[in-house]
């Protein structure tokens, strides 16, 4: 199973842009990475892309060869760019290679560590108070910021 092509891609969310990046073999199957422009380094798509050259035809499966061949090209500043680059490029190997092997990507990468994540969104209000139309109901007074915090609750108490 050898890399066919990756490509980024671009999703517009309304307030901001969700990007992808797509790897796809020549047996059709498609590993998938998500990374961050918006909030990241601005011109991260652009340095994957000149990056998915280099591993066109390479295996899948070798996954750890191909992370080190590139991180060996940035050895004169590895970290930035290049680096979240290597990330995502990464991740949609092991996906691919998951995908392929019929096993979760955790199988990969040591095993299962939890069957829950426990969060906490600080901004949950905030977001549904400035994208009222994107996040109902609409928050319009304290009590609603009240209601917002126990309706986090409640999703937590229940995964």
């Amino acid at each position: 199973m050898k890399i066919e092509r990756i490509e980024t891609l671009a999703c517009d969310a309304g307030w901001r842009n969700y990007h992808f990046l797509k790897l796809v073999t020549d047996d059709g199957v498609v590993g998938w990475s998500e990374f961050d422009e918006d909030f990241g380094p601005p011109g991260l798509a652009t340095v994957i892309e000149r990056y998915a050259d280099r591993l066109i035809g390479e295996p899948v499966h070798d996954h750890e060869r191909l992370y080190a061949t590139l991180a060996a090209t940035a050895r004169p500043a590895p970290y930035g760019l290049s680096a979240e680059a290597f990330g995502a490029i990464e991740n949609a190997l092991l996906d691919a290679k998951a995908k392929a092997l019929g096993v979760p990507v955790y199988d990969l990468l040591g095993g299962k560590q939890r069957d829950a994540v426990p969060i906490y969104w600080s901004h949950s209000a905030s977001w549904r108070i400035n994208h009222p139309t994107l996040y109902t109901p609409a928050i319009t007074d304290l009590d609603g910021v009240r209601q917002a915090g126990e309706d986090r609750w409640q999703v937590h108490r229940r995964s």
